[in-house]
């Protein structure tokens, strides 16, 4: 995962402090900085979600370490078109306040962790 020493470089951290930081021991991050562990896939999506990546381009699958925004959008355009449940989620949340939106948000979050 030479990646990740990228994206800690970018930082200007060594790889203790990077450890710290994210939360994981010493040698588990060297592991996987030097290829000799392999993240599973909820450290993957933690290691992401902390350097603020794709997945896909912690894995080199991906040169861009953002995903395209245009790229994002099309794809939500395509769900919407596709999706008649889904377009009537976005129109009823639209006519609702701020916070019942943030309420539904959360109960569909916790639908989706179980």
């Amino acid at each position: 995962m030479n990646r990740l020493k990228d994206l800690r470089l970018a930082l200007g951290w060594n790889m203790k402090k990077a450890a710290e930081e994210i939360g994981i021991p010493y040698t588990t991050y060297v592991g996987y900085e030097k290829g000799e562990r392999e993240p599973n896939s909820e450290m993957l999506i933690k290691l992401a979600d902390f350097f603020g990546c794709s997945i896909e381009y912690l894995l080199g699958r991906s040169d861009k370490a953002q995903p395209d925004i245009e790229t994002e959008l099309e794809d939500a355009m395509q769900l919407l078109r596709d999706r008649a449940d889904l377009r009537a989620m976005l129109h009823a949340g639209a006519r609702r306040k701020p916070e019942t939106v943030q309420k539904i948000t959360e109960l569909f979050e916790s639908m989706n962790e179980g």
